[in-house]
């Protein structure tokens, strides 16, 4: 159920495909063992996770960069700091 828990939130498949990666032939025993195991359905798990990832409010557009050198540093208790690095670096305003 850790597995499934991570391709909830980490997927963007359908849960219907993770009940079936995670060898449920049966959906409604998916949900039912998941609930049981972490108090939440999947999909209540997948959206509380999708909307902690966008509360946070950036100084600037966020773009996806595969380089580390060009994120900015980060401030302790950052909620950026949640983010994965790729989503960290900051385009510069055009002026």
């Amino acid at each position: 159920m850790t597995q499934a828990a991570e391709l909830v939130k980490d997927n963007a498949q359908p849960i219907k495909q993770i009940a079936l990666d995670c060898g449920y032939s049966d959906v409604c025993n998916f949900y039912h063992d998941f609930k049981n195991v972490h108090g939440t359905t999947p999909g209540e798990m997948r959206l509380r996770h999708l909307a902690a990832l966008v509360s946070f409010k950036p100084v600037g557009p966020i773009v996806e960069t595969d380089n580390p050198t060009i994120a900015p540093p980060q401030k302790e208790g950052s909620d950026r700091a949640l983010l994965p690095e790729r989503f960290l670096a900051v385009q510069p305003p055009v002026l």
